[in-house]
This record gives structure tokens, sequence and C-alpha cells, in this order.
């Protein structure tokens, strides 16, 4: 990440986040250029409006804009699998994506900078719940090419249709999942048997943060990256109804 982008990216946390994100992060032995990425990470309150006639991202509004607490000794997701096309974070493009559906959807974009943000949007068919998912690129942390950093996913009726910015996905791409089987509407039992104990909890939303470092090069020279992993899932009724899911690596 260029180091100017990292300068943007923290200058927007420390006005938007404020103090106690910037003291959470501290706690957890984060560098400054760490805290950039984790606004992408965790930013479920955000609604990003696109342009007109495309489907935007859901404004999922988490219990706190304060990351959660780094408890998990392992990344609770690398990625999203459809049918037998695997996203991985951080190495997939929004390309792949698209061209893996068939070249069905429309990658679209809103925002500048730090607030930049590409993504594709599908209609999942179910029998009882259908759903939408987007799939993101940060516009910063997922580069030039445009590597998918996050998945949101929302469980809806039955009867929800596909439009042209959220066309139905292709049969080829289905069943949709996280790890273990882990999606939409599944139960209470099945994140706690998946996960543990929540990282952080509360307005229905169970929250698994990781947070690591990674070996990797920059400018030639050995470094240590941090990497920041986050599984968020709304509960209602013992179900879950809503997913955020993202990683990002900074230096």
């Amino acid at each position: 990440m260029p180091r100017q982008a990292r300068r943007d990216a923290s200058g927007v946390l420390h006005h938007i986040v404020g103090r106690e994100v910037r003291r959470t992060l501290g706690s957890l032995g984060m560098s400054r250029q760490a805290w950039g990425p984790l606004l992408a990470l965790c930013a479920g309150t955000v609604l990003l409006w696109a342009s007109a006639g495309a489907e935007p991202i859901p404004a999922l509004r988490r219990p706190s804009d304060v990351a959660p607490p780094a408890t998990l000794t392992r990344k609770p997701t690398t990625g999203l699998r459809m049918g037998s096309f695997q996203v991985r974070f951080e190495k997939t493009k929004l390309d792949d994506v698209r061209r893996a559906a068939g070249f069905v959807g429309v990658i679209e974009h809103e925002g500048d900078a730090s607030e930049s943000v590409y993504w594709l949007c599908y209609t999942v068919p179910g029998s009882q719940h259908s759903a939408r998912v987007w799939i993101i690129a940060h516009g910063e942390m997922g580069g030039p090419e445009h590597l998918v950093t996050g998945v949101r996913a929302v469980r809806g009726v039955s009867s929800v249709s596909p439009v042209s910015s959220c066309p139905l996905l292709p049969r080829a791409l289905r069943p949709v999942s996280f790890e273990g089987g882990l999606w939409l509407n599944a139960s209470a039992q099945n994140l706690s048997a998946r996960f543990g104990a929540p990282s952080a909890k509360g307005a229905g939303w169970w929250s698994y943060a990781y947070a690591g470092k990674a070996p990797g090069l920059h400018q030639g020279a050995p470094v240590e990256y941090d990497v920041l992993s986050l599984f968020e899932a709304k509960v209602e009724r013992g179900r879950v109804v809503a997913i955020i899911a993202s990683q990002v690596t900074s230096y």
C-alpha cells in the first residue's frame, strides 16, 4: 500500500472513528499504518450509494464503531465458496468472479481515495429465503486489480427478485457459503460450533476477530505485515440474517 494512501486512510480513521478505536487498536499492538485498513474492515455503518441504477452496498449497523477484540487464534474465514469456485480474500479479483459467473453482473464503483469501493452484487435464490450478496474490493486495499477484500450478505424474503444491478447468481456458482458450510439462515449453534465464544456481542451481532502477522517484502526488505480478519453475523430468532466478512493486509 503506498505511503500516501496509508496516510490518507489513517487520517479518515482519525476523524471518523475517534479516540476509542485508536485506543483499542493500540491495545492490540497494531501500528498506525494498520488503522486505515481496519476502517475498511469494520465500517459496517456506512451506506455506499452508487451511480443511478446500481444496487447499493447495504448499511448493516454494527453495535459499535470500536473494533472488537482480536480473540481468535486463526482467521475466521479466508473467503467465500460459490459452487466449485473459491473466492479468496486479497487473491481473487472481481474480474475473476465475473468471469466465473459467465460475465453476468456489473462491477460498480463509488467514492475515491480511502472511501473508494468496487463491488459485484448477485441475488441468490432459496426455497424459503432468497438473499443478496455483495462481493467487495476496497479501492485502495484491493489495489488496481480490485482484489476482493470483503463480502456482505443479507437474507431476504422468498419473493425477492433479481434486478439488472443485482442479477440472479448463475446455477454454476451455487450453493454459496463460507468455510464449514456457514451461510445465511445458519443457527446460532452453528456459529458457536464453528468459532466458539464471540470476540464481541451486542445488538444481535456476533463478532469474531483475528489480528496476526504475515511475512513479506517491502521495497526488497523482509517485513511483517499486519493481517486483520473479521466475521460478523447478525442473529435474529436464533438464525443468521446478515453477514459481514473482510480481510486486509497492510504494512
